[in-house]
């Protein structure tokens, strides 16, 4: 015969063991995935995109209504209203524009941000459709906890920074 516990003492280990179950899995979870909403920039480099024409007047994530003639962007998981500076690397003459985060995307494999159709052609990849990019936080939203500045420290100047309209 075996020696048998009180089953007292059997439920009592019941709870404890189910609630540290319970944490390995919580902690196991919270590895190093982006979520969304949460302020980083998982890929800093790849492929970009832009809208087509079709998407004129539709809703973006945001609420916002999509003007092909804004300087706004899609990104999976950057907070709405970021601002990223997309620089083209693969033309020789690396042309950049400041866009701001509207909406969720791009949705195809191997593509980090979506471009309005404004944003490409400052770039000039509307021929192309799509271009070898590297992306740089200019600022998170305001009320955000953490900005960064462009590098003399200010806010960048011009028309594609200007957030007229936004």
């Amino acid at each position: 015969m075996g020696i048998r516990s009180h089953p007292a003492v059997r439920d009592a280990w019941a709870g404890p063991r189910w609630a540290l179950l319970l944490l390995c899995g919580v902690l196991a979870g919270c590895g190093s995935t982006q979520h969304v909403g949460e302020q980083g920039l998982p890929d800093a480099q790849g492929i970009a995109s832009y809208y087509a024409d079709k998407f004129v007047g539709r809703t973006t994530a945001n609420g916002e209504i999509y003007d092909h003639q804004g300087l706004t962007a899609a990104h999976r998981s950057l907070p709405f209203g970021t601002r990223v500076r997309t620089t083209r690397i693969d033309a020789p003459a690396q042309p950049s524009v400041v866009v701001r985060i509207n909406d969720r995307g791009p949705f195809k494999d191997g593509r980090i941000i979506d471009l309005s159709k404004a944003a490409a052609g400052r770039l000039n990849m509307l021929r192309d459709g799509l271009a070898e990019v590297r992306l740089e936080i200019v600022s998170y939203p305001s009320g955000s906890a953490s900005t960064t500045a462009g590098p003399s420290g200010e806010e960048p100047s011009g028309p594609e920074s200007s957030s007229a309209g936004w």
